[in-house]
């Protein structure tokens, strides 16, 4: 529905780019991994959360109603998680170019919006946070770093306004603007310098090296051209030629449209930027390109808009075709480019699913060692706690599984009795073949190979083997 109302702003309601745009969405391969029925994601919230922002500032010329609700939604995407970050200061920065383009004639949405920004972001953090850690310098989440550039914004926006209110000139407007931005990033870069780096930076080095390395959505362009140069195509080709068909559409477009296209030109050169250095940014960029690319050639070719031609076109060019095109091209790639074979090359674990750990709501309630992947599947369906998951500030709880795992027997009886472990448990279906290479006599690799010790007992709980328990003895 947000992707058919994009479209149809963008195009002065053609019917045909609507339902166009819907296929188009539907057939975004990088993002419906997200939506797949089961997942616990932030990802598909933070989507649709974007798409709605992207509609609602496109009507922000028309509604101060819509304008206060587009700075609700940035804040409540922000809350769950600031990876849209990049695409929200766009679609800023393109509300504070049409205030500097237009002043006066946008002046009550432009206070609308910054207030309802500012105002939202901070409710948020003072409901969600203990007041003491927003001096802290939490910078991969809502804190105070992000809290000072956000709610600092709309507050900004809003000044601006007021002194437009009573001397109203573009050199005025372009003046206010350039101070505000420079005295919020000095104070950002002043009272948090730290968070600059990446949000990596405080990661083990085994950790980093044995998860987040390997996390493919995670991974840069860069990496995905060296290991995975068949996917590329799939997560990048379709929202990079939409750019190129929305800047015609901008050039082509009457005034009244140009902003709409300004503003979706520029969210998506942000997801572009972001995603080549982590490639999730592409299942955004695919979404916020399908409403774009349909009302682009709804513009750009009118007579062939109401027909088939548009719907047969869009099927051509869809991320799935795209994808299509790059895994049949594959055996040509590797001749040519000789990638080499990775983790990210094998089949995804069979052992993600909420049924795979089923079995273990039979035992005692306990604390877990148990991979990475499935920590969450364990908290959804089991009173278990565990230690590793995916989530990155859990640096000490998945370096302590990984310790474990690559550790000697009697190095690991050691950390199983320190960490007051109750059970043991890996993905016997799909071994992980990092933790066999480096250590070869680890635990892991031991009971790969069916060994037996006098510290573990095995539990025979799962008919499809797809994992193995251990309960451990005190």
């Amino acid at each position: 529905m947000l992707v058919a109302a994009i479209a149809g702003q963008m195009s002065s309601r053609v019917v045909s780019s609507q339902v166009t745009a819907v296929v188009l969405a539907v057939l975004s391969t990088p993002a419906l991994i997200h939506f797949r029925p089961g997942a616990i994601d932030h990802h598909n919230a933070q989507i649709c959360l974007l798409l709605a922002l992207v509609l609602l500032t496109s009507q922000i010329e028309q509604s101060t109603v819509k304008a206060a609700l587009a700075g609700l939604v940035a804040s409540l995407s922000l809350a769950i998680g600031i990876e849209m970050l990049p695409a929200i200061v766009a679609i800023g920065l393109a509300v504070l170019g049409l205030f500097i383009q237009r002043g006066a004639f946008v002046s009550r949405q432009i206070v609308a919006f910054g207030a309802s920004l500012a105002a939202s972001s901070l409710l948020l953090a003072t409901a969600l946070l203990p007041l003491p850690s927003l001096a802290s310098p939490v910078c991969d989440a809502l804190g105070g770093p992000v809290l000072l550039l956000v709610a600092g914004g709309g507050i900004s926006l809003m000044l601006m306004a007021g002194i437009d209110r009573y001397h109203s000139t573009l050199g005025v407007r372009l003046t206010t603007g350039a101070a505000s931005a420079i005295a919020l990033l000095g104070a950002f870069l002043f009272l948090f310098p730290g968070c600059i780096a990446s949000p990596y930076a405080q990661l083990d080095p085994l950790v980093t090296s044995l998860w987040v390395d390997k996390v493919v959505e995670s991974m840069s362009l860069a990496t995905m051209l060296q290991l995975m140069p068949q996917k590329v195509l799939g997560f990048y080709g379709f929202p990079l030629m939409t750019m190129g068909f929305a800047l015609a559409a901008l050039i082509k477009s009457d005034p009244p449209g140009r902003f709409r296209w300004t503003l979706g030109i520029m969210t998506l050169a942000a997801l572009i930027g972001l995603s080549v250095w982590e490639m999730r940014a592409t299942a955004a960029a695919s979404m916020v390109a399908a409403p774009m690319f349909a009302a682009s050639l709804a513009i750009l070719w009118p007579t062939h808009a109401p027909g088939r031609n548009l719907f047969l076109l869009a099927l051509a060019v869809s991320p799935a075709s795209f994808a299509a095109l790059g895994l049949s091209a594959k055996p040509l790639i590797y001749s040519i480019l000789k990638p080499p074979m990775t983790i990210a090359e094998r089949n995804a674990s069979t052992c993600q699913a909420v049924s795979d750990v089923a079995s273990m709501t039979r035992l005692p309630r306990g604390r877990v060692m148990a991979p990475i992947d499935l920590g969450p599947t364990i908290l959804a369906e089991t009173d278990h706690a565990v230690f590793a998951a995916p989530y990155h500030r859990n640096n000490d709880g998945n370096l302590a599984m990984l310790t474990l795992m690559l550790a000697p027997v009697l190095t690991a009886r050691q950390i199983l009795s320190d960490r007051r472990v109750d059970y043991v448990v890996i993905c016997s279906a799909d071994p992980d073949q990092d933790l066999v290479r480096l250590a070869p006599d680890g635990l892991a690799a031991r009971l790969g190979r069916g060994e037996r010790f006098d510290f573990l007992e095995p539990l025979d709980l799962d008919p499809t083997h797809k994992i193995s328990v251990w309960r451990v003895r005190r």
